[in-house]
């Protein structure tokens, strides 16, 4: 029965590349697409033939072989959460794979980007909201069998309480896979790119607990997230970082027992490297119940 769901899903894919909306697929190309470079036709896609298109993208392949090993091999009937979705790409990736999707973006031109595919493909496993991700709960939405968490925990000025949030949003058998930028420690500090826009060591008190990390200056605290650009925080000028110590103990504190970070992406020096330039790592992460 999911096998055959997944088939479906996959034929009107198909039937869309071979006989696309004109009118919908001029929508498309003529916005600016910066990241998800998403096939339209056979020989058409968002961001041209220099770029991979997302199916082969690292971190969506990251995403799925991982989330196939420790979920199961069919991932069709399972319901996920992609927060902070960006143009839709692995949103469209993972809808692709038979899941029930659901994108939330909160920059407006990203958003519209989300719609117009959603729209473009008519899939009835993919849907994408309008919002910013601190006003989610599990009363809203319900709970999720995989929750991505890929590139906004970093934009958040309170990572702690979102990741208590995300911990109630996921099915007690449910995983997260977390892509995010660290606080990298004073040793480290010199490679990382963004050291200049990062504060000193600084510590953050939630739920009578202590967390080290550092600052990320967004904007300016006059300014507006429209001007910032759409790669910034949308409702906050600045961000925490939590340390990697201190990133590893709130998932911990917050009910997340089984940690594993994520190697293997690239070649390992590579891998290495790029830890160091951009202190980001991958994680998946799962609930307690997982380990009974």
């Amino acid at each position: 029965m999911l096998f055959k769901s997944t088939r479906r899903i996959r034929r009107i894919i198909e039937s869309k590349m071979k006989n696309p909306d004109s009118v919908l697929l001029g929508r498309i190309r003529d916005e600016l697409w910066t990241s998800h470079n998403i096939p339209l036709t056979y020989s058409l896609s968002t961001m041209g033939n220099d770029r991979p298109l997302i199916s082969s993208d690292v971190r969506m392949l990251a995403i799925k072989n991982n989330v196939r090993q420790l979920m199961q091999s069919d991932l069709s009937g399972l319901r996920c959460l992609d927060l902070g979705c960006l143009e839709g790409g692995i949103s469209f990736e993972m809808a692709r794979e038979g899941m029930d999707v659901i994108g939330v973006e909160g920059q407006d031109s990203n958003y519209r980007k989300c719609k117009a595919i959603e729209e473009y493909f008519g899939l009835p496993n993919l849907h994408f909201l309008h919002a910013d991700v601190k006003e989610l709960s599990k009363q809203s939405l319900g709970t999720f069998d995989v929750i991505l968490c890929c590139g906004i925990l970093y934009h958040l000025d309170n990572p702690f309480s979102f990741i208590e949030k995300l911990h109630e949003m996921c099915t007690d058998f449910g995983m997260m896979f977390l892509d995010t930028h660290f606080a990298p420690d004073r040793t480290s500090l010199k490679a990382c790119k963004f050291r200049e826009s990062l504060s000193d060591i600084e510590t953050f008190e939630y739920d009578a607990r202590v967390y080290n990390g550092r600052w990320f200056h967004e904007f300016d605290d006059k300014g507006s997230p429209e001007k910032a650009g759409i790669w910034a925080a949308v409702s906050n000028y600045r961000s925490f970082w939590p340390t990697h110590e201190s990133l590893i103990k709130t998932l911990y504190h917050n009910g997340f027992k089984h940690i594993l970070e994520v190697f293997g992406t690239f070649e390992i020096e590579e891998e290495y490297a790029l830890k160091a330039e951009y202190s980001r790592s991958y994680f998946l992460v799962m609930k307690e119940s997982q380990l009974l």
